[in-house]
């Protein structure tokens, strides 16, 4: 058991599988920063040229 989990530790395949799930969190998390500031932007351009259309 102790071998294993050993073997387990210095296995470098984890680490690259764990680097590109941070990237990919990452990525993910810059992509919806984006589209939210995108979708605020949009939203506020569309109440001023329109401000009676869109109530609420």
């Amino acid at each position: 058991m102790a071998k294993a989990l050993v073997s387990y530790w210095r296995d470098q395949q984890g680490l690259t599988t764990l680097e590109y799930a941070l990237l990919l969190a990452l990525v993910v998390a810059v992509s919806l920063t984006v589209w939210h500031g995108f979708g605020t932007r949009n939203n506020e351009r569309l109440q001023d040229t329109a401000p009676g259309l869109f109530a609420g």
